[in-house]
């Protein structure tokens, strides 16, 4: 089997492509459960700033025109345009790629928060769908490994960043400062209440939040913040210096209209430039704002453009444990090529100690047998540990092929292995 990767992220494709992609992500992941050969694994990662498919196979051109016939199947001739710009790799540059994503190395924000917990329910869903393989399932849970020893062992776990957090520390530094900022925060799940948890450490002076849902007071309440509902939105966004899009549902909240009417009225307030964000794939906020006269617009294509900088020696110290969890992956599968010798020759001891424990229980009864047989069993493991670790230190080198042969000939084992 062999590992492959297919890709794209916010520094090649569109923000509008990636939002098709992530929408449709659900659809795409089971018609390629659908499409893949029994034993295959693939994993699909959609979020909102990426979109990459991870294939465990033996034909590594099928699994690919496979993830390409998925895709254009759920988009259409939209999704034959988009495949085009999917990177592809193999071999370890695959097992980079996902210790990099689960880290928060290739992020848009170096060290963004909830990456690692994105990878993780993708593996979950390639198991719903029964697309998960030993082997695809065996770099995942590296990956979470590799990127457990990032966060506690280099400076970046004291500073992770989610792209919220982010875009509002930049308008924090527009705006030198928050805490005199009235903030209008649209939205009430899980991104709106991380977004909720940045505003609070800019100590804005007053939060309102609205809800298409109709769960705003409720979450005003719990959050210590004021609801706006449908008659008070105008309003609110007249008063707010910062408007946050946080929904995460289609169609905007804020539209053109909206913001040129509280624009009007803000000139004769004299209020300062109005800042609005979304960096969600599925906006609240018509991105035609950005061109209203007094309307700034943070969003996630505006982050891409903006130099990440600090942390480069936590970020070289990263990259030397993803370079050193590589070897020691590759060390570990090639370790497991010898597992079929190893297995081999213990079920082979194990009937010589089965019929040897069947003698001396017909002969002397079955507590002299009990006897024997933990006696044997002991013996077995201490022949046959040295073996096991010099056959997997062999297979380290790749030398691990005259261990094979003499094994055959010591003991008259037929072995099927991959050597």
């Amino acid at each position: 089997m062999a590992l492959v990767f297919l890709g794209t992220n916010f520094r090649e494709t569109r923000a509008l492509d990636l939002e098709r992609l992530e929408a449709h992500a659900d659809q795409i992941r089971s018609t390629l459960a659908l499409k893949q050969p029994f034993g295959d694994g693939a994993v699909v990662l959609a979020t909102c700033n990426r979109f990459e498919v991870y294939l465990d196979s033996e034909n590594a051109p099928e699994a690919t025109d496979n993830v390409r016939a998925a895709i254009t199947e759920v988009l259409g001739e939209t999704g034959t345009e988009i495949f085009g710009r999917l990177k592809v790799r193999n071999g370890d540059d695959v097992v980079h790629q996902i210790f990099s994503v689960a880290s928060g190395l290739d992020s848009m924000v170096i060290g963004e928060g909830g990456i690692s917990g994105q990878v993780k329910r993708a593996l979950s869903e390639a198991a719903q769908v029964a697309s998960a393989s030993p082997e695809i399932h065996r770099l995942f849970q590296s990956a979470f490994r590799v990127s457990k020893q990032v966060a506690t062992q280099t400076g970046l776990s004291a500073s992770v960043r989610s792209i919220i957090g982010e875009a509002i520390t930049k308008t924090a530094l527009r705006m030198d400062d928050l805490s005199n900022t009235k903030v209008l925060l649209i939205g009430t799940g899980s991104y709106a209440r991380v977004t909720a948890s940045a505003l609070q450490l800019t100590r804005a002076s007053e939060v309102f939040v609205f809800s298409r849902s109709g769960r705003a007071l409720k979450f005003a309440e719990s959050h210590n913040l004021k609801a706006v509902d449908q008659d008070g939105l105008l309003a609110a966004l007249v008063d707010a210096d910062v408007v946050v899009g946080a929904s995460g549902r289609q169609g905007f909240v804020i539209t053109s209209d909206m913001a040129l009417a509280a624009q009007a009225k803000r000139v004769q307030l004299q209020a300062p430039t109005q800042i609005y964000i979304d960096v969600a794939l599925a906006r609240d906020i018509d991105p035609s704002i950005a061109t209203i006269p007094g309307c700034e617009l943070i969003d996630l294509e505006t982050l891409a453009k903006l130099e990440d900088s600090g942390h480069e020696e936590e970020l070289i110290q990263a990259k030397k444990i993803i370079a050193d969890s590589i070897r020691e992956y590759n060390n570990v599968k090639l370790e497991r090529s010898v597992d079929p010798v190893i297995a081999a020759l213990r079920q082979q001891f194990g009937a010589w100690v089965h019929d040897e424990v069947a003698v001396v229980k017909r002969r002397s009864g079955d507590q002299a047998a009990l006897d024997v047989e933990r006696s044997l069993l002991r013996v077995t493991n201490m022949i046959l540990h040295n073996p096991s670790v010099n056959a997997k230190a062999l297979a380290r080198t790749g030398e691990h092929h005259d261990y094979i042969q003499a094994v055959k000939l010591l003991y008259s084992i037929d072995l099927t292995t991959n050597d």
